[in-house]
């Protein structure tokens, strides 16, 4: 942060599944915190009652590391029978533009309360697919709503890892993917000034896997209906067998920088810059 900047009011809100292990989630929401404007981590999580007093001096001993590194960081553990509400209300109370987790499973299932009722932007690390690594990061995008989020947490990563961006297409008819992604790549060029390559995957989860076989991030928004129908065959298969790092993206209430609609606020700090 430059000396004499005013600290933003939002931040971004890490909620490790184990406290002792947060290092794939921080090697994410770290650079990300830096990408101007930058924004304070935290870093929270329950533990047993008995526990906090030991959890509490673990993040300060992990979060003195990273200030000596130059992030931002703020920690508190807590004892909860409803964490997963607990973090909803820590997020909006502390205005947090981003609520990143883990799962080692069904992120659906262990992360519910968080994906269903935060009103910002959730995204999950799937444990599986471990810590981001060097490479592009990748955006499968069909232009649903959640795909948005994706390609703005995308765009952000890319910014922030100093990585190639990459918009992933999967149909048989490779003339309407090619037209969906140039347009996308135009909106992203607009708002980021950054290249935005468009690539085209063999149809089926297995293209989407191969095309991650290369990739630092797969950044994967969920389906419209995800509530209903769950991941899905494509997303089912990214979270079981992953070939890169994953996380899986919810859109939170309000639009971001780069929706297609009015009003463009909330996210679009992370791609352009300016609150």
């Amino acid at each position: 942060m430059m000396k004499n900047s005013p600290e933003p009011s939002g931040c971004i809100l890490v909620f490790p599944r184990a406290l002792d292990h947060p290092e794939a989630l921080l090697t994410l929401a770290v650079p990300l915190a830096r990408v101007a404007p930058t924004r304070p981590v935290v870093v929270t999580g329950a533990v047993a009652r008995e526990d906090v007093g030991a959890a509490t001096a673990l993040l300060a001993r992990q979060a003195a590391a990273l200030r000596a590194d130059g992030a931002v960081i703020r920690t508190a553990a807590f004892a909860s029978p409803t964490p997963g509400a607990d973090i909803v209300r820590l997020a909006a109370r502390h205005d947090a533009d981003l609520v990143l987790t883990d799962a080692a499973d069904d992120p659906l299932a262990s992360a519910a309360t968080v994906l269903g009722d935060a009103r910002c932007d959730v995204a999950v690390l799937l444990c599986a697919g471990g810590p981001v690594r060097a490479g592009p990061v990748i955006v499968p995008f069909g232009a649903a709503e959640h795909d948005w989020a994706a390609l703005e947490l995308g765009a952000w990563a890319a910014r922030a890892l100093d990585v190639p961006l990459r918009l992933a297409g999967a149909t048989s008819d490779e003339r309407d993917a090619s037209r969906l992604l140039a347009d996308v790549s135009l909106i992203v060029q607009h708002h980021t000034g950054m290249a935005a390559e468009p690539v085209l995957a063999a149809p089926g989860p297995d293209g989407m896997r191969a095309l991650g076989r290369d990739a630092g991030l797969l950044v994967v928004g969920l389906s419209d209906d995800w509530r209903d129908r769950g991941l899905g065959q494509t997303r089912t298969r990214l979270a079981t067998h992953p070939t890169a790092p994953t996380v899986l993206v919810r859109r939170g209430v309000g639009t971001g920088g780069l929706t297609p609609a009015e009003p463009r606020t909330r996210f679009r700090w992370s791609l352009t810059g300016r609150t």
